[in-house]
Order: structure tokens, then C-alpha cells, then sequence
């Protein structure tokens, strides 16, 4: 049976909040004038060491909800005189062909709460939350989870809002419309998934909270199919990923059969996002689904949504003009590192070269790279050197003495024959012939174990010469890095800027 369950968090990452700043002085026009029905309504059932403790029903608010919510908290609402907001839920349920225990005294009025039995409790969340049945209001029909096998029950829910307006003295209720229906028992669609579509990131935007804490909104468009399947025998839960863009993906899973359509995140208390400076970073941002089944096993994953990207891409320092439309891509890329970001025009050494080559293999792969020899070189005790030497990309200057020489700069023949090496490595099935690749007048100059490599580059249109020349023993810059970096990963990643 489909029982009540919650993910366990990867990570605490994900904060549910509901605290934006409004901006701009606001009148009753903005006040809603009407509440939508609860949205993605699902019910899942509860029990406890085997014993049935009650039937969740669980919904997310709408537009109208979460503006009152907003208004509220940030003082709006005390601006316009409206006062005592208080948001209340029926639920209305049955089973089987049996009619609806809805009668019209449930209306509510201002003189009269009506004689619903079920109100959302005070202090309950009313914009993303669960509300239960007491297994004492089953009865007799439901009384164990193996009446479920030969019994259907079918649960709606509507928001009542109400205030009261000093400025006129009256109070106003808003009454919002039956949610759509939810279904758990014995007609149940039994489902078999094979595939989930996945989420829609449509827009990221930073906030602070009504403490003037920073946080990041994401909107998110759920697919139809999704939501189908909240009435069905298995589960759906949304995982949540958040990252600083280059570093490692930071994820977390929602309550099961919760759908949302705003994500709020912290970047505060995060792992390793709780040092930063939100303001001088580039975030990356991403969702998917995970399919459960009735013994919530994950039998199905989504493909993972769109990445909406959020942050102050160029923070590098000293760029050349030619350069600075790549290296804003680089930064979201997470190319640009701390070593290299404040000199862009200066040349690049070996120890930062082994650093932007791994993160372009950890970008195009999602990887992340690791290393086991700590004792490949002895003049160098940096991680990622020894990560981009297990992987392959770079080597020593002198492997008998176990020496890298990471602050040796590059030389322009280098650093083609070391992103050559990385796209073997990130896209093993390129076609690698350099028949028909444009020959340079200074050809002569390239070294023959650098012949193929800048070749292969210049053909592909990842490397380009001046004046027709190469100048294969010039110096390298970290802007020049940087960019031919981001010509690898787009070329190969299909990006066209």
C-alpha cells in the first residue's frame, strides 16, 4: 500500500520560506480578490510499526495564497489597516459511490464557522503542507491498511481566507474552489512508469527575507504527467540541487507526493556554500524526479531539468576586451579559479593549467575527478594536479625525479597537446584526423610530439594562430587558457554562442 514517507535530505540545502520583500508602496488593489483551489493534491496513508494512524492529504497553495503570505510578512497588510489573516482548509472526503459529507452549512460566514469537521490547524502551513484524517473518522469503513484492498476514498479541500479591514471595519472571507480529487484504495490507477518527464526551471531570482537574509527563489513549472501521478499506487519525489557553478552538485529530497512550484534555498549553513560571498559567485541550479514505487523503491528517475544560472559572472580582474564575452561564459563555467581570476593577462603556470583542465572534464562530464597517488610528483602537493594527472591530461617535466614543475609556465604547443589529451578523454569517439587542417608558416617551429595536437586543435576551430603563424614556444595566458577551455567545452557540449 502507498504508506506516508519522507525522503531522507542529502543534504540541508533546501528551505521552504515564504519571506520575500516586497518592493513599492502598495494599495487594496493589491490585495487578492479571490484564492485558487488547493494544487497538486495527493493523499498518502500513515502508519506506525504496522498500526493505520490516519490518511495525509497533502496540497500546495497558489498565486493568490502565497501573495497574502508575502504581504503579510513583510508588513504590507499593517500598511493597508488589514489585520486578523487567518487561513483555514476544509476537507471533504467519501468512500467509495458514497455521496460527499459536504452540506451547505459548511459555507462559512462571518457570524458562523459552519460545522465542517476538518479545518486546517493554527499555525499550519498553509501554502505547501499535508493536513490529516484521524483513523477515529474512517471507521468503520477504514479501520486497518487492508481495508484499503477492498475500499476507495476520495478527498477534496478548499482554502477559506479571512481578514479584517480597519479602515472600512469589516471583515472579508474569500472562499476558494473544491481542489481536484484525490483518490487512494482499490481504484487507485496502479500504474506501471517507465519514464518521468522531468521539471521546468522558468526563472531564478535572489531575495532576502523579511530578516534581510538572502535566498533564492526558483520557479518551477511541473509537467501534467507529473501530477497524474500523485494518484497512483507509487510515489513522486523532487530532488533539489543547488551548487556554486564549477563545484559539486549539493542535492535534497522533498516529503514524497509533494509538488511545489516556488523553491526557496539558503545558501547559508550549507556544507561548503556557508563561507561564500553570495554576491560574488555564480549558482547553478537544477531539478529532478525520482518515481517510487508502493514499497518505495526508486524504480525511475527523471532526466534532470534545465540549469538556470544566477550571479556576477565576471569577477575576474585584468581581462583582455577580446576576451571578456568567453570569460563571462568561463566564470559560469566555473573555469576562472582563485589562483588565476585577479591577473587574467598574466602567463599561466602548470599548477593553474592541471586546475581549469579539470574542472572543463568535471563540467562536460558531471564527474566529479579523483586521484589515489599522492606520491606521483614531489614538488607539488596540490589535489588537482594529481587529479588531472590520473585523468590523464597533464604529465610530469621529469617523471625519474617525480618532478611536475607547477610553476613553470606554458608554453602555446603545451597547452594544445594538453586539451588535446582532455578531449580524448571527455569525448573519446571524436573523429581525431587532421587531413585538411590549415598548416601554419611557422610549422617548423612546432615540436613533433605537438605536431598532431595543434593540428587537430586548429582544424576544429579551437585554437587559433595570428598573421598565419602559430608561435608554438610563445606564452600562454590565462585568458588565453580560459577561452580555448570554453571553445572545448561548448564545441563538444553543443552550445552555440
Amino acid at each position: 500500500m502507498k504508506t506516508r514517507i519522507l525522503s531522507s535530505l542529502i543534504s540541508v540545502l533546501m528551505l521552504i520560506s515564504l519571506l520575500p520583500m516586497m518592493a513599492g508602496a502598495a494599495s487594496m488593489a493589491d490585495v487578492p480578490k479571490s484564492i485558487e483551489a488547493p494544487q497538486n493534491v495527493a493523499i498518502v496513508t500513515d502508519e506506525i510499526d504496522g498500526e493505520f494512524i490516519g490518511v495525509a492529504f497533502n496540497y500546495s497553495g497558489g498565486a493568490n495564497i502565497r501573495k497574502f503570505l508575502t504581504m503579510n510578512e513583510d508588513g504590507t497588510l499593517d500598511e493597508l489597516g488589514i489585520n486578523s489573516l487567518n487561513f483555514d482548509m476544509q476537507i471533504d472526503f467519501k468512500f467509495d459511490n458514497d455521496p460527499w459529507q459536504y452540506k451547505p452549512s459548511w459555507d462559512w460566514t462571518v457570524e458562523s464557522s459552519g460545522d465542517a469537521p476538518y479545518w486546517l490547524e493554527a499555525g499550519a502551513e498553509p501554502f505547501v503542507g499535508d493536513f490529516y484524517i484521524h483513523p477515529d473518522d474512517l471507521k468503520p469503513q477504514i479501520e486497518t491498511m487492508d481495508d484499503f484492498n477492498s475500499k476507495t476514498i476520495y478527498v477534496r479541500g478548499r482554502y477559506i481566507v479571512t481578514y479584517y479591514s480597519d479602515n472600512t471595519d469589516e471583515s472579508t472571507v474569500l472562499t476558494s474552489p473544491w481542489s481536484e480529487i484525490a483518490i487512494y484504495g482499490k481504484d487507485a490507477v496502479v500504474e506501471k512508469v517507465t519514464s518521468v518527464e522531468p521539471p521546468v526551471l522558468k526563472k531564478v531570482e535572489l531575495k532576502k527575507d523579511g530578516e534581510g537574509v538572502p535566498y533564492f527563489e526558483i520557479t518551477v513549472d511541473n509537467p501534467e504527467s507529473v501530477k497524474k501521478l500523485l494518484n497512483g499506487s507509487g510515489y513522486i519525489v523532487t530532488v533539489f540541487g543547488m551548487r556554486i557553478a564549477g563545484g559539486e552538485w549539493s542535492e535534497s529530497g522533498s516529503s514524497a507526493d509533494m509538488l511545489w512550484e516556488i523553491y526557496n534555498a539558503y545558501p547559508n549553513d550549507s556544507g561548503s556554500l556557508g563561507e561564500i560571498n553570495i554576491e560574488a559567485n555564480v549558482y547553478e541550479f537544477r531539478l529532478r524526479y525520482e518515481y517510487r514505487d508502493s514499497d518505495y523503491e526508486v524504480t525511475v528517475n527523471s532526466p534532470y531539468s534545465n540549469v538556470l544560472t544566477l550571479g556576477t559572472p565576471a569577477f575576474y580582474k585584468n581581462a583582455s576586451s577580446w576576451a571578456k564575452a568567453d570569460l563571462n561564459r568561463a566564470a559560469e563555467y566555473g573555469f576562472i579559479t582563485d589562483n588565476i581570476k585577479d591577473n587574467m593577462k598574466a602567463p599561466i603556470t602548470r599548477e593553474e593549467f592541471a586546475e581549469i583542465a579539470v574542472k572543463l572534464y568535471e563540467k562536460y562530464t558531471g564527474k566529479t575527478s579523483t586521484y589515489t597517488d599522492m606520491n606521483a610528483f614531489v614538488d607539488t602537493q596540490n589535489p588537482e594536479i594529481f587529479k588531472a594527472y590520473n585523468l590523464g591530461i597533464v604529465k610530469g617535466t621529469n617523471l625519474e625525479q617525480k618532478l611536475y614543475s607547477p610553476k613553470n609556465y606554458i608554453s602555446r604547443e603545451q597547452m594544445a597537446v594538453m586539451l588535446y589529451r582532455a578531449v580524448m578523454i571527455i569525448k573519446p569517439d571524436t573523429d581525431f584526423s587532421t587531413a585538411g587542417a590549415e598548416s601554419f608558416a611557422d610549422e617548423k617551429l612546432i615540436s613533433n610530439w605537438a605536431l598532431e595536437s595543434v593540428k587537430f586543435m586548429s582544424k576544429n576551430g579551437l585554437i587559433k594562430g595570428s598573421g598565419g603563424n602559430f608561435d608554438p614556444k610563445g606564452t600562454t595566458t590565462r585568458e588565453m587558457a580560459v577561452v580555448i577551455a570554453v571553445r572545448v567545452y561548448e564545441k563538444y557540449a553543443g552550445i552555440s554562442n
